[in-house]
C-alpha cells in the first residue's frame, strides 16, 4: 500500500469541524487511521453513486464500457481497501487479546511454581529448585 498523507486527501468542507475535533482529541495514529478509513469509505460511496448514475442514465443497450468500468474498478478497489483495513484491525484486537490471555496464564503458572518451589522448612526457602524437584519426584 502506498504511503499517503491523509491530510492531502480531499474531503468535503462541511466535515472539517468534525475532523479537526477528532484530530485534536485523538492520538495522531488513531486519527490518521480514522481519516484513512473515512476517505476510503467516501471513495466507495462516490464510486457506487457514479456506477449507479452511469447505469441508470441510459438504457442497457446504450451502456458504454468506458462509462461503466472505471466506477466499477474504483468500487472494487475501495471495497478491498476497507475490507483489508477492517480485517487488519480485527486481527490486531484478536492477537492482543490472545497475548494478554496467555500472558496471564503464564504469569499465574510462574507464580504457582515460585510459590511451590519457594516454600520450605525455614523462612529463607528450602534447598532450592533441585531439592524441591527431588522432593516432588521421590
Amino acid at each position: 500500500m502506498a504511503n499517503v498523507d491523509p491530510q492531502q486527501i480531499p474531503i468535503p468542507a462541511f466535515l472539517d469541524p468534525l475532523l479537526s475535533y477528532l484530530s485534536s482529541s485523538l492520538p495522531p495514529p488513531v486519527s490518521n487511521a480514522i481519516l484513512t478509513l473515512f476517505t476510503h469509505g467516501l471513495a466507495f460511496v462516490s464510486a457506487l453513486l457514479g456506477l449507479g448514475s452511469a447505469l441508470i442514465s441510459s438504457s442497457p443497450s446504450e451502456w458504454d464500457v468506458q462509462k461503466i468500468v472505471p466506477p466499477l474498478l474504483t468500487l472494487v478497489a475501495a471495497y478491498l481497501a476497507l475490507a483489508s483495513a477492517v480485517r487488519t484491525a480485527t486481527w490486531v484486537i484478536r492477537t492482543t487479546a490472545w497475548m494478554v490471555k496467555w500472558g496471564v496464564i503464564a504469569a499465574a503458572m510462574s507464580v504457582a511454581a515460585a510459590w511451590l518451589f519457594g516454600r520450605g522448612e525455614n523462612a529463607g526457602g528450602g534447598g532450592g529448585i533441585v531439592a524441591s524437584l527431588t522432593g516432588m519426584v521421590l
